[in-house]
């Protein structure tokens, strides 16, 4: 299955943070379930709800079935929070519309952070939450019965209300078991906790055991699973600008996999970090920015661990690739190529640095690296949590987007990589209706396109690039309007 950020090679990609919003109250639906979690039902909201833009939301010109929770090959289904509630909308395989808005399950809070995953034995759907309320910030995994209900699974301890910004957790499945691994900070405590999910339930909450010291509290985590085994990388930064990986193997953490591959991040505020693992040979790279303004030169660092191997390589170093802040890898299937993106961040004592940054890592070296936007602008900082970068593959090239401040008559700006020496920045895509100034984006690779949902201050909107270039995969209209200037998270799932 895929489902995206990082979204990636990463199992699940959870974007863009959100300021609160209200006036959804009145839609829960809650009941206690037989454990004494909460059970939800889904809710349709009818032709666009409360949240759905004038006159989207029906079935479209090849009308869609109602919504249902079961997703079939090449069904596409979104994710989006707001406070109180999480809302879905379904695009059903070879179709262009989608379903109407449903509330699926209601939160105690405000949702900051969404990562969905499949289980691809029974076809159940999980959903791990980051919300924020009065008493701090808290994640839950919640999981969708036989009978569509979601029944909270996991509700971790909570973490200050200054944590909600960053995903403190990651949740990702074993490619060949299919169990579940959830990754999370945990107050007071040096290293992540985590516990996993296999036929059994849940395990106990323990903590991740390291070789050596972790310093500072662990802010973002990061999860990547193999193509097909059941190891998996976790790689997280902490608050003393610190960044380290470990692989799970399947069953434990050996302490030898465990290595800090940086002392002076670039940025704690944000993902200044990716990992990915090569889709043929299963190897894995993770790439960081490293902190060296003023005085330069500007590094980005990297690391490899190859298939089979229990440790990392050295961490080694490229000059003069812009310092990262907001960082997204993915994988080309069908090859070990990985496509990195991210906007440049804190380069000197004026904090205004803002390149957009696009590189190629070929499978053992990175061949292709350069700043492409000079003047981006950081529109997305005043949303908590965005990810104001996107990237995918379609048939050996490489598409990013990235966030910008634009014009009304302005679309999307995108680059893109087929081989050669360098990434092309065409002219900006024009889009109708027109987008706003842009904040995040989340894209899942598909056989015959990439979908990239795109939010911009006031709206959540579906395009894609395939053959033809860039078409509306929204029919034109919003897939959700937030009616206030606000963001919202979202991702994608897909079998």
């Amino acid at each position: 299955m895929q489902t995206t950020l990082a979204h990636t090679t990463a199992i699940a990609i959870a974007l863009v943070g959100c300021t609160a919003l209200t006036g959804v109250g009145d839609l829960r639906s809650v009941s206690e379930a037989p454990d004494g979690g909460t059970n939800d039902t889904p809710r349709n909201l009818g032709d666009g709800g409360p949240e759905a833009a004038d006159g989207e939301g029906g079935r479209g010109s090849d009308g869609p079935d109602e919504p249902s929770h079961a997703l079939g090959v090449g069904d596409v289904r979104l994710f989006a929070g707001r406070t109180g509630a999480v809302f879905s909308r379904t695009r059903r395989a070879g179709r262009t519309a989608w379903s109407p808005a449903v509330e699926e399950l209601t939160v105690d809070g405000t949702p900051r952070f969404l990562i969905p995953l499949l289980d691809p034995k029974t076809s159940e759907e999980s959903l791990a939450i980051q919300y924020e309320n009065d008493t701090g910030s808290f994640v839950e995994v919640r999981r969708r019965s036989a009978s569509g209900e979601w029944v909270t699974e996991v509700t971790t301890p909570p973490m200050p209300s200054s944590h909600a910004a960053k995903r403190t957790f990651a949740i990702a499945k074993e490619t060949s078991s299919g169990d579940l691994l959830l990754v999370y900070s945990k107050a007071g405590a040096r290293t992540p906790a985590y516990r996993t999910r296999t036929a059994d339930g849940w395990s106990p909450e323990t903590l991740v055991p390291v070789d050596g010291d972790v310093e500072g509290s662990v802010l973002w985590i990061e999860l990547a699973s193999h193509p097909r085994t059941d190891e998996i990388t976790l790689v997280f930064s902490t608050s003393d600008y610190e960044l380290y990986a470990h692989r799970w193997d399947g069953s434990a953490w050996p302490k030898a996999s465990f290595i800090r591959l940086e002392n002076d991040l670039n940025s704690v505020e944000l993902p200044a970090f990716a990992v990915a693992y090569e889709a043929t040979s299963g190897d894995v790279i993770v790439a960081w920015g490293q902190d060296r303004a003023p005085t330069g030169p500007y590094i980005t660092g990297w690391s490899t661990r190859t298939a089979g191997s229990p440790t990392f390589a050295p961490p080694q170093t490229i000059e003069n690739l812009r310092p990262a802040g907001s960082m997204r890898a993915v994988a080309e299937p069908g090859s070990d190529r990985v496509a990195f993106v991210w906007l440049e961040d804190s380069c000197g004592s004026t904090q205004t640095c803002d390149d957009f940054v696009a590189a190629i890592w070929s499978g053992s070296a990175f061949v292709v690296g350069q700043s492409l936007d000079s003047e981006v602008g950081a529109t997305y900082k005043t949303r908590k949590g965005s990810m104001p970068v996107g990237v995918g593959w379609f048939q050996g090239t490489a598409v990013g987007v990235y966030a910008g401040t634009n014009p009304t008559t302005e679309g999307l700006r995108w680059v893109h990589w087929t081989g050669g020496p360098s990434w092309t920045a065409p002219a900006i895509a024009p889009m109708t209706p027109p987008l706003g100034d842009q904040v995040s984006y989340a894209a899942l690779t598909l056989p015959s396109q990439i979908l990239f949902v795109v939010a911009d201050l006031d709206h959540l909107w579906a395009k894609s690039y395939g053959s033809t270039g860039w078409a509306n995969a929204d029919e034109g209209a919003p897939l959700f309007d937030f009616g206030v200037s606000a963001g919202v998270p979202f991702a994608l799932l897909t079998p």
